[in-house]
């Protein structure tokens, strides 16, 4: 009841008092007894990051509808792998003690892996525990919540190459499924990156979905493959690495983070670990686009 009392306060807080401009870049800190320090900054700080368990019911439902900065909103759907329909309609959500505009600083990927620095492009894809992270020359750019193919319909996992993009695709096993910013991953199968509803749980038939401004962001961001004719590819789009095992029925990982802060980020040598035996692959193929863009280009 304690944790739920002291979020709570937080949540009131931050609504009422955290949108107010700031003059500078600094970190405005409130202490009030033993509710735990309130952090808002604009970019990623050391300040270390505390977690709690928010139990959803009528008061707290009340409160979180009163957020209406979207920094803040953007921090619970990452953090909770929900977008703004599932948010209210989860059991137990998961807090921070610190809102940083920068999502990058609940990002659990690392943010410089220097082993990719010779790799142009590359996103990480975590079934695990459900999010993404995208790279340019060994820097994390972006990481977002996704919701990853559900028990009977599981995504592939391993090493893929974004194909081709549509802003618009109707699916072939369901009209009904309408994916907006699509970027196909495996043309035989089916399998892509594309907007689409996150409940805070693996629940796509194989697809990646992700929120709205990821996919929007991704869609542009990526690259498509390039043919030689409608059978053979000449160069290969972004490299995708799909990797882990989402524990189906179990405790959402995420909403371990209360007890054990660590218990989400991936670590660079996991990240090379994941990496290992497909770099080279990454390396040749991106060469031969690289061949063909400057030859283009004379």
């Amino acid at each position: 009841m304690k944790i739920t009392y002291i979020v709570a306060f937080i949540i009131f807080y931050l609504t009422f008092n955290g949108c107010r401009p700031s003059k500078s870049n600094d970190l405005k800190t409130i202490n009030k007894h033993d509710t735990p320090t309130v952090v808002i900054s604009k970019n990623i700080s050391d300040t270390p990051l505390t977690y709690h368990l928010l139990v959803l019911n009528k008061n707290n439902i009340s409160l979180l509808r009163s957020i209406t900065s979207h920094d803040k909103l953007n921090v619970l759907f990452a953090l909770n792998r929900v977008d703004s329909l599932h948010l209210f309609s989860q059991d137990t959500l998961v807090i921070p003690d610190t809102f940083i505009t920068d999502l990058r600083a609940y990002s659990p990927f690392p943010s410089q892996v220097d082993e990719l620095n010779t790799v142009h492009k590359i996103i990480f894809i975590n079934y695990t525990t459900q999010d993404f992270g995208a790279y340019e020359h060994g820097k994390l750019l972006r990481w977002g919540p996704i919701s990853m193919g559900n028990e009977s319909t599981p995504t592939p996992t391993g090493l893929f190459f974004t194909n081709w993009k549509s802003k618009r695709t109707i699916s072939t096993d369901n009209p009904d499924w309408i994916m907006n910013w699509y970027f196909n991953l495996d043309n035989s199968r089916g399998v892509s990156i594309h907007e689409y509803a996150l409940p805070g749980y693996a629940a796509s038939h194989a697809c990646i979905r992700m929120l709205h401004s990821d996919a929007f962001w991704f869609y542009y961001w990526a690259d498509q493959w390039m043919l030689e004719s409608k059978t053979k590819i000449s160069a290969y789009g972004t490299p995708a690495i799909i990797f882990g095992q989402y524990l189906y029925g179990k405790q959402k990982p995420w909403l371990k983070l209360s007890d054990n802060k660590t218990i989400l980020p991936i670590s660079k040598e996991e990240v090379l670990g994941v990496l290992q035996g497909h770099l080279s692959l990454i390396l040749e193929r991106q060469a031969i686009r690289d061949t063909l863009i400057t030859n283009a280009k004379k």
